[in-house]
């Protein structure tokens, strides 16, 4: 009888102790500063269910260049049940020309021709997405990184890309621009060669069409939240920071060997 009245009164300490600990909080963010790489990276909902980004076209590219990149936008923005995402007026900017990314940090969001490519990136990259964004649900299961600002420069010092792939054996302009603007969109890498976000693009080869994959993947992305019916195209930086987030500077490169570069750094204040 004792030992009983021992073991009831232990059953009965025990459930205390476990009613008196504290529950522990939600933990830091699973998104460490210097570690970016499994983050779900994109624009607002919001922003993009009431607004098109207006994506400017370098003056540098061709008239046949041009009506390329419409299309590979129009192919973009049909690829989402409800959204489209990118203004189809294509409206032109100047092309920057310089060696240094920085200068990409303004409130244009653009597509541009590089003539002396950059330093801090492989001289392989066919092209490389810029982007600035910040943290959003910090801490949270809903945790992801939106983009404020962003940029596709293709390295045209070190290829020669062509925009006609009758017979052509370099590397297809429109397929590198395709790839580029999913980066543009948020999406990363995939594994599987048959997608457009395949990280590898051989020479020769041509991929003028999203795979089933790539197009589940924008659709799981971005999900409508209110009416788009009065869209309006907006450019720069179109979510407001306060000045303690922080700012991330993420770059995303488009390799012919296949590998995947990316990285991720905290970048100072403000945006622009």
């Amino acid at each position: 009888m004792q030992k009983l009245t021992l073991f009831i009164l232990i059953l009965v300490t025990c459930f205390a102790c476990l009613e008196m600990e504290p529950k522990p909080e939600r933990g830091p963010s699973s998104l460490p500063a210097a570690n970016y790489e499994t983050a779900t990276i994109r624009w607002s909902n919001e922003l993009v269910s009431t607004s098109n980004l207006n994506l400017m076209i370098s003056s540098d590219f061709s008239d046949q260049e041009k009506a390329s990149i419409g299309e590979i936008i129009s192919t973009w923005n049909v690829a989402h049940e409800d959204l489209s995402f990118i203004s189809e007026t294509r409206q032109e900017t100047s092309n920057l020309n310089t060696s240094d990314l920085n200068v990409y940090r303004d409130n244009t969001l653009g597509i541009y021709k590089s003539y002396s490519w950059f330093d801090e990136l492989s001289s392989f990259a066919l092209g490389v997405t810029q982007f600035y964004a910040t943290r959003r649900n910090a801490g949270m299961d809903s945790e992801y990184l939106e983009i404020l600002h962003a940029d596709i420069i293709l390295n045209y010092k070190d290829y020669n890309f062509d925009a006609n792939d009758k017979a052509y054996s370099g590397y297809d302009l429109y397929s590198v621009i395709l790839h580029e603007m999913g980066h543009f969109l948020g999406l990363k890498h995939t594994r599987h060669v048959e997608d457009v976000m395949s990280p590898y693009l051989d020479t020769g080869e041509l991929k003028h069409t999203l795979s089933a994959n790539d197009v589940n993947l924008l659709n799981n992305l971005y999900t409508k939240t209110i009416s788009s019916l009065s869209k309006k195209a907006v450019s720069g930086s179109n979510s407001a920071v306060d000045y303690d987030e922080e700012v991330i500077r993420g770059i995303i490169e488009l390799m012919p060997c296949g590998c995947q570069k990316a990285r991720f750094e905290i970048t100072k204040k403000p945006i622009f």
